[in-house]
């Protein structure tokens, strides 16, 4: 209904596909992202989310070939025709090889320039380059996929050590992450040159949850315990990343669990006694671990540290439910409403109070 009324509402459109292709239904989401972008004009090819449903096309089309089948359209043609500005049926047209060739020239010429700032500052800007990576991905060349990536990585990089402060905006940190998924799917690329570029990618945004795991998963696979031990470490020590501490105890974990204890104190005795976070994994630690009585001790000791936090006080409530006597409960619900924190409500419970004051 609302597609019928709003024919050039992008975000209508998109919204429809996102959920025929979360239902299970590629093809159905296919038709929709080309009913639409077969009557985009060229002028508008690089505007709006326009370049997002062409990337989120090509991406149906590669995973699904049975759908790439039924629309009879190849996940390579469509980044090809954002590639170039043409429409979608002149593309397509083009011989195999200078489809190819067109294409890669017009996907440098779109890199350059997204680049020249020294940062990927907007949506599309972010769009174009991982179509880019992604059309050197599905052409059979994960080298020139990586390659992108790394190029833009190290720009934003080179710019942000050149400037006193630039803005590593939510853009940035998208690209960092969706860069890192397109990595990690490189099938043909060596585990160290991946690596490498998770490594860069930590140098922008170190609490990045999705780069620390793919940098981790890399240097595992490289062999290279040692290295990661020591990259991990200076997170902690130069960033206070709580991410970073949490990454390097849960490896602490694996191989050495009677220091994660020790690890916890010692940090939360230092510069991570006020994250709630370190606090809140630490007691979910102390229950998984069977020291529920420990958890329930130092259970105070974290509202205290974090009074401000609801999430942590609400712990006691779930986490820790079955450790605390009613009197523990009491106390940490005054503590709630003595900090101004409510604690949650049900709407509908809230609307009956609502009329029986009114019919008081």
């Amino acid at each position: 209904e609302h597609i019928t009324k709003r024919q050039n509402c992008f975000p209508i459109w998109a919204a429809y596909a996102s959920f025929q292709r979360d239902h299970g239904s590629a093809t159905s989401a296919c038709k929709i992202y080309l009913s639409l972008l077969s009557s985009v004009k060229p002028s508008s090819l690089r505007s709006g989310g326009v370049p997002e449903m062409f990337l989120e096309l090509a991406t149906l089309l590669g995973k699904s070939k049975k759908a790439s089948e039924k629309v009879k359209m190849s996940p390579d043609t469509v980044l090809g025709a954002l590639a170039t500005q043409l429409s979608l049926a002149d593309f397509a047209k083009e011989s195999g090889l200078n489809r190819s060739q067109m294409a890669r020239r017009s996907f440098q010429k779109v890199v350059e320039r997204a680049l020249s700032e020294g940062s990927l500052d907007t949506e599309a800007s972010v769009t174009l380059v991982l179509a880019a990576a992604k059309f050197e991905q599905l052409d059979g060349s994960d080298r020139g996929a990586l390659g992108i990536c790394k190029q833009a990585m190290e720009t934003i990089l080179s710019s942000s050590s050149e400037t006193s402060g630039p803005a590593l905006t939510r853009h940035t940190l998208e690209f960092c992450e969706r860069s890192a998924r397109l990595v990690l799917s490189l099938k043909s690329i060596e585990t160290e040159k991946a690596q490498s570029f998770f490594a860069l990618g930590l140098q922008l945004f170190p609490s990045s949850p999705l780069l620390l795991t793919a940098y981790m998963r890399a240097e595992y696979e490289c062999g290279a315990v040692a290295r990661l031990e020591k990259t991990l470490a200076t997170l902690v020590d130069d960033e206070r990343s709580p991410t970073a501490l949490l990454a390097l105890l849960i490896h602490e974990g694996e191989k050495k669990h009677y220091k994660v204890h020790h690890s916890f104190e010692k940090h939360l005795g230092g510069g991570f006694g006020q994250s709630c976070l370190i606090w809140r994994a630490y007691l979910r630690y102390l229950v998984l671990a069977g020291r529920s009585d420990q958890a329930r001790e130092h259970y105070g000791r974290a509202v205290h540290a974090c009074p401000w936090s609801k999430d942590l006080l609400l712990d006691g409530f779930g986490l820790l439910n079955e450790h605390l006597s009613s009197k523990e409960k009491v106390q940490g619900i005054k503590a709630a409403q003595g900090k101004g924190i409510g604690l949650h409500t049900d709407l509908y419970e809230s609307i009956l109070e609502d009329h029986v004051r009114l019919l008081e």
